[in-house]
């Protein structure tokens, strides 16, 4: 949806495509999630009622999203509005938390299991964005339209969504690449 809203802002149609394709992927991470979650917490129990049941969730969301068509707009404080209806932002952040709770599990175990000291520290910083991440859901799709105003939620939505992804990508992948530079700069020296 990222990549839409940068290059498509002002059509609402190819931010419409974009809305779906998201869709789609979300899905895709919260089936992955389902299974990630039962494979390493749970691995006893079979996970396909959870990807089933993620399963379900998106394509409804899918196909409700393809009957309402919602579109897609630039509001006035400069968000991107979805334009969804009540049930679907509630079937989206149902989605959302599946796919994001997962991953929290996940490092939360992580975190709470691991020996070495930069293992801890990756996984305190990942399982700290998905909390972020699941506020943020909460803020701009559930969080009822009469304690803050719709233009205000998106914007709070948007900022929070930029700082989630200036953090990942200061902390996994600009280190890695100056790393991956200073050990050739160094090696040619």
């Amino acid at each position: 949806m990222a990549i839409g809203t940068l290059f498509f802002a002002t059509n609402p149609q190819m931010l419409y495509v974009f809305l779906l394709v998201a869709n789609f992927f979300l899905m895709i991470t919260a089936v992955l999630g389902m299974y990630l979650v039962f494979y390493i917490l749970f691995p006893l129990i079979s996970p396909w009622p959870g990807m089933i049941l993620a399963f379900t969730l998106g394509t409804a969301l899918i196909l409700i999203t393809i009957r309402t068509h919602p579109h897609p707009f630039i509001d006035a404080s400069g968000g991107i509005d979805l334009n969804f209806s009540r049930g679907l932002s509630i079937l989206l952040s149902y989605l959302l938390f599946i796919g994001i709770g997962s991953f929290f599990a996940i490092f939360s175990h992580s975190f709470v299991r691991a020996k070495s000291r930069e293992v801890r520290i990756a996984s305190f910083i990942l399982a700290a964005l998905a909390i972020i991440g699941i506020m943020n859901i909460f803020i701009r799709f559930l969080l009822p339209v009469g304690i803050a105003p719709d233009p205000l939620r998106t914007r709070v939505f948007d900022m929070t969504q930029t700082f989630i992804g200036v953090i990942f990508i200061s902390v996994f992948v600009l280190p890695p690449i100056i790393l991956g530079w200073l050990s050739k700069t160094k090696n040619h020296q």
